[in-house]
């Protein structure tokens, strides 16, 4: 259940919250800020920008269906995998969007 999330769309806002099954919490950027580079962690939700995200469908290298998954807090970024790196226990920032696979999602 550390994995399961569950993605909840706000028609008001046209944006979606990300929380996970076991903690309850959602998907936060550090502090809001817009930096890339910036930290993604589980947080209490509190409604701020820095917990909402946009999803967009697109295709991966190897052209197979997949997810872009934008903050809102703003600066263009999006949620991606640090580094490129798929080792277990890798950081999961928000990061500036340059369409590699590191930032692309299956849901």
């Amino acid at each position: 259940v550390a994995q399961d999330f569950v993605f909840s769309y706000d028609k008001s806002t046209g944006y979606y919250t990300i929380a996970n099954t076991n903690s309850e919490k959602v998907l936060d950027v550090c502090g809001g800020d817009s930096a890339p580079g910036t930290n993604v962690w589980q947080y209490e939700n509190n409604g701020t920008n820095a917990q909402k995200w946009s999803i967009e469908q697109t295709k991966d290298s190897m052209g197979n269906p997949c997810y872009e998954i934008y903050s809102a807090a703003g600066g263009g970024c999006c949620l991606d995998v640090a580094g490129a790196d798929a080792s277990k226990g890798t950081n999961v920032w928000a990061y500036a969007h340059n369409g590699s696979d590191a930032q692309k999602w299956r849901l």
